[in-house]
């Protein structure tokens, strides 16, 4: 039976649903400690399997998990340890890598970075991306390729180095990813990171993707000045 298939998730709302029956009928039959325990067990199986059904419903239409496979993978994969934090110099206006799982995270800056001090620019995240891409003007590039059963809590630790060694917006960021790495950028657009950031799918094509991705960022921001 397919995770995502509809007799899956009739099955779980079916139990749901002869679950509540049951508990209903047998609610005040029994002695007082055979009715404590009907209706305790009765009501804990009821939500278990609604919330199972709602569960799989939204899997369904947001396939974080295509397969079973894939659920067992993500609950089985141990999220790498946090990088040690390193202080960009002042010689370096900005990062050009970053490390994450003993992997290189590649930082591409737009042109002027270095010269215009007071901005902060929008960010896309690039996920198996190619070795090299081309800069994107008024935007920051980072590129990352996840290994399998990357949780996006692991990459956390990208997000918040970015942060606080690049002059970045906090929000308005896009998500660029290939076909393998769909089910993660979803993910990551859905948590508080990204605050609900579009997703780009490339299907193969790296350089039009690129230029959608960056029509969807918002505008460098200044910095208020202060008097």
């Amino acid at each position: 039976m397919r995770l995502t298939g509809l007799p899956l998730i009739a099955l779980a709302g079916s139990g749901a649903l002869a679950a509540l029956a049951l508990t209903i009928r047998f609610w005040s039959r029994g002695g007082r400690r055979r009715r404590l325990l009907t209706r305790t067990t009765g009501v804990l199986c009821v939500q278990i399997l609604a919330v199972a059904a709602v569960a799989l419903a939204y899997n369904r239409a947001q396939t974080f998990y295509p397969s079973w496979s894939d659920l067992v993978a993500e609950g089985s994969a141990a999220a790498p340890p946090p990088p040690p934090p390193a202080a960009a110099g002042p010689a370096d206006p900005a990062p050009t890598s970053l490390a994450w799982a003993g992997a290189p995270v590649q930082v591409s800056a737009p042109a002027g970075y270095a010269t215009r001090s007071p901005v902060r620019f929008p960010v896309i995240v690039v996920l198996g991306g190619p070795e090299h891409l081309p800069p994107v003007p008024d935007a920051v590039v980072v590129a990352v390729s996840p290994p399998a059963g990357t949780r996006a809590s692991a990459l956390a630790p990208v997000i918040t180095g970015l942060q606080r060694r690049a002059r970045v917006t906090e929000h308005g960021w896009v998500l660029l990813t290939d076909d393998r790495h769909q089910r993660l950028a979803k993910q990551l657009s859905a948590g508080s990171s990204f605050a609900s950031a579009p997703v780009v799918v490339t299907g193969g094509r790296w350089e039009a993707a690129l230029t959608e991705a960056a029509d969807r960022l918002p505008a460098p921001l200044a910095k208020p000045v202060v008097p």
